[in-house]
């Protein structure tokens, strides 16, 4: 009987061993877990920011876009436009030789 004990006794700890292993090995598992859950939020977030970022810029360049071709089709067509910049350019050098005689 005693030797049935200690084989009962024996089988009984290998089966508390595998337990505290299993549990062990569970919770090292659950914690991996928890840090993928989080770094994936984490990446969600930045994706949807990014996509945020992205749609803004497309409604800008949009809007630009559009702001450009009113200027060009109905404020200041691109003779005239480089007209001006002559001569602002011209404007700009006799400022300079004005300052330098005096």
């Amino acid at each position: 009987m005693d030797k049935r004990q200690r084989q009962f006794d024996k089988a009984v700890e290998e089966w508390k061993r595998r337990v505290a292993e299993q549990q062990s090995e569970t919770e090292r598992w659950q914690k991996e877990c928890r840090n993928q859950a989080a770094e994936s939020y984490k990446l969600k977030a930045q994706l949807d920011e990014a996509q945020q970022a992205v749609e803004t810029i497309r409604k800008d360049n949009k809007n630009l876009n559009g702001s450009r071709t009113f200027c060009h089709k109905f404020i200041i067509p691109s003779t005239l436009s480089h007209d001006i910049s002559l001569v602002a350019i011209s404007i700009d050098h006799k400022l300079m030789n004005v300052r330098c005689l005096l």
